[in-house]
């Protein structure tokens, strides 16, 4: 299931914020994708600051702590994947 919005909800996988300012530091049970639309994005990932522009994308990795600062008109694409959904494609028997 997407859901499309601007509000962090548990049940938003993807949605796009335009909001600047600094968030507060967080965490996540997924994986979360960001993808910078236009202008520029300051990412903060545990101790490791992250400087993207139009077109450039981050992963983090679930639990990790981070924050994010989107400077004036810009636009950013946000995606997280709950990991209660590797379950659904990870063989339970795999073999390499």
């Amino acid at each position: 299931m997407l859901t499309f919005g601007n509000e962090h909800r548990s049940d938003t996988i993807l949605f796009i914020a335009n909001e600047t300012g600094t968030d507060s530091m967080r965490w996540y049970e997924g994986i979360k994708i960001f993808y910078i639309l236009s202008g520029t994005a300051h990412i903060h990932v545990e101790k490791n600051d992250h400087t993207l522009t139009a077109e450039d994308f981050l992963v983090v990795n679930a639990f990790e702590l981070h924050s994010i600062l989107l400077s004036e008109n810009s636009e950013i694409l946000e995606m997280c994947i709950p990991v209660s959904y590797t379950h659904l494609t990870l063989p339970t028997n795999s073999r390499v």
